[in-house]
């Protein structure tokens, strides 16, 4: 990360161990940048040394560091250090509050919007961010797709980035004179502490289904993690999606003090609740092409067209529509940028021409977002629906089977594939999925990915339907720990050229 650059400053170390309520030192320190990572530090930066990062103190001042910071736990820090040292309590959790200090305060300056769930996050962001784009000024977004002005993302590591880099994100937006952001908000995110510092204005829930157990263990520990977003981060409005259980006890848990809202496309729910903080959708007309979605709010009560399609996209829609109008915006402009929006880049992205199969390429990386896009798909298939897909290495390995099961339920033709193997034997990521396919008559397995997709498309009719899911918008895939260039978009419009 960054140690300085344009939005650098000097700071004082003793200003800083007052604001964490640590004893300052006899003699102050100035530093003009902060690093966590010794190799890319800068000469007169402050050595934030976290974890294993303590064995690199020396290193880091060489390389000029102007000071250092410890947690008080600390063991292994040298019994000598050339530059200043300074002990912090729970130093970890207070990164966040130090890199907010630091850049000073850029979130207070910025109207920020969190998106938290097991899927749509990416969507609802991106959708957001572009419609605030369109009925304000240029918004700033963070998360999977990338930073930066929704028009003009970089590629991003981190769903949410760590807390040097959101800092140096926001204050960056400040310095373009960007007031709205739209962030996803990940588990490990919050879990790791990487969004303390920040206050919302609002804060939207998708959904909570089976991901990342390989990191926290059990789904109890998944969804307490994700429960933290609205208990203990300061939030004005929050945006509920009530046909998910955990929402739905999400929503009646939460105070007073928030300003909540929940939709739901389940009638007789609606019927049960009060109408002041509820909103009823409901989808109809599906077509390949587009979907109608009606809205009874409180705001107004709305019916419009979308390019975009399947129940989930009807939810995620729904979910920004009622961000614009807690956040200000009039329930007709708001539904006009909507009725507007595009292909979000690797969400059921659609190619192909009539006459020809119709390829789709989703995100989709969980148990329950492959059943929502094939049953989307299903929906709208006039002859026979290929799933070519694969499980990532080094992941939740319980999941494997659950999707390999999805598929098998919904997928006329299955192909099996890898996805990003990582340190993983490709076969043996295959070997799990396929205990879940019952219908092997079906069945194909092809590791190699590029092969797999050609292999759907050589196959398949005009009126077939091919789902390409896992990588979406990626344009790399993980083998052996380092990443190729890869792009499912990149391989199915070559293929769609070469079949033509």
């Amino acid at each position: 990360m960054m140690a300085a650059g344009k939005t650098a400053q000097k700071a004082r170390l003793n200003d800083l161990l007052h604001v964490l309520g640590e004893e300052t030192r006899s003699e102050d320190t100035l530093f003009s940048g902060i690093a966590t990572d010794s190799r890319r530090l800068q000469p007169g930066d402050l050595f934030i040394a976290r974890d294993r990062a303590i064995s690199y103190i020396n290193d880091a001042v060489r390389a000029g560091a102007a000071g250092v910071l410890v947690d008080t736990t600390s063991i292994s820090e040298p019994d000598i250090c050339a530059v200043p040292l300074a002990r912090v309590r729970d130093l970890d959790r207070k990164l966040g509050v130090i890199c907010a200090w630091y850049f000073q305060e850029p979130a207070n300056k910025l109207q920020i919007t969190a998106v938290t769930g097991t899927n749509g996050k990416s969507s609802v962001s991106y959708l957001l961010a572009k419609a605030l784009s369109a009925v304000n000024m240029p918004c700033g977004l963070i998360g999977t797709l990338g930073y930066g002005p929704v028009t003009q993302l970089k590629p991003a590591t981190h769903t949410t980035p760590e807390p040097l880099a959101l800092q140096e994100i926001l204050a960056d937006f400040c310095d373009q004179g960007i007031r709205q952001v739209v962030m996803e908000v990940s588990s490990h995110g919050i879990d790791q502490h990487r969004i303390v510092g920040l206050r919302f204005e609002l804060v939207v829930f998708t959904n909570l289904s089976r991901d990342h157990l390989d990191y926290h263990g059990s789904f109890d520990h998944y969804a307490e993690t994700k429960k933290k977003l609205f208990t203990d981060y300061p939030l004005k409005y929050a945006v509920i999606n009530l046909d998910d259980p955990f929402g739905r006890d999400l929503f009646e848990g939460l105070p007073e003090t928030i300003n909540k809202t929940g939709y739901t496309f389940d009638r007789e729910l609606y019927d049960s609740m009060d109408k002041q903080r509820l909103v009823l959708a409901g989808v109809s007309d599906l077509s390949i092409e587009s979907m109608c979605i009606s809205i009874k709010s409180p705001w107004s009560d709305v019916t419009f067209n979308s390019r975009l399609i399947g129940q989930y996209n009807a939810q995620n829609l729904v979910a920004c529509f009622i961000s614009l109008c807690l956040l200000g915006y009039p329930a007709s402009d708001s539904l006009q940028r909507l009725s507007q929006s595009q292909a979000i880049p690797g969400r059921l992205e659609k190619y192909g021409r009539k006459g020809r199969p119709q390829l789709v390429i989703d995100y989709a990386h969980t148990p329950d977002a492959l059943r929502q896009v094939l049953q989307t798909l299903k929906q709208v298939c006039k002859q026979k629906l290929y799933c070519v897909f694969g499980c990532g290495g080094d992941r939740d390995q319980g999941k494997r089977e659950m999707m390999g099961q999805v598929a098998d339920q919904f997928a006329d033709c299955i192909i099996v594939t890898s996805d990003n193997p990582r340190y993983e034997e490709p076969s043996a990521i295959i070997d799990d999925i396929i205990t879940g396919i019952r219908k092997r008559e079906n069945l194909i397995i092809e590791p190699d990915r590029a092969r797999a997709i050609a292999r759907a498309i050589a196959d398949a009719k005009a009126g077939d339907i091919i789902l390409v899911a896992g990588k979406g918008h990626e344009t790399y895939q993980e083998v052996a720990g380092e990443r190729h260039h890869f792009s499912d978009s990149e391989i199915v419009k070559e293929l769609l050229e070469v079949k033509a």
